[in-house]
């Protein structure tokens, strides 16, 4: 009861969604509102991070997620982590290169890492929790 009444105000249904109307009525998903990263007052959502990364060949998956505690940063870091794409090494200063170029200076990762995995759910959706300890566990260590 309590989680639906957190959802259900007034008659409508609060998906936490984030998306936007094209000029035709169709309707776009961006990302969800629990995954946004606030950094310096800035909203990051990262699955359009996640797609300058993808975008990539060396790179078979990536995920973003916001990091607290960063040496130099206060507050959330954007803090990238990819997969390599098989017979494939990501350079991570090309990866940064790319997301200068595509990206406003505030979603551009501070860290990059490589990992054999991006965590996900059954359904296909980056663990943001998980993904964020695994992060911590190679830059905060």
């Amino acid at each position: 009861p309590a989680a639906t009444a957190a959802v259900l105000r007034k008659g409508w249904l609060h998906t936490g969604d984030l998306g936007y109307l094209d000029a035709a009525g169709h309707l776009f998903l961006t990302g969800r509102l629990k995954d946004v990263i606030n950094v310096g007052g800035y909203k990051v959502i990262p699955a359009e991070v996640e797609s300058v990364l993808l975008s990539d060949p060396t790179v078979a998956d990536a995920g973003v997620a916001g990091l607290d505690g960063l040496p130099g940063f206060t507050g959330e870091a954007v803090v990238a982590a990819v997969v390599a794409a098989p017979g494939a090494t990501p350079n991570l200063s090309d990866l940064e290169t790319r997301c200068v170029e595509n990206l406003e200076k505030h979603k551009v990762p501070s860290r990059f890492v490589v990992l054999p995995s991006v965590p996900r759910s059954d359904t296909g959706k980056v663990l943001r929790t998980e993904l964020a300890r695994q992060l911590a566990g190679h830059l905060l260590a």
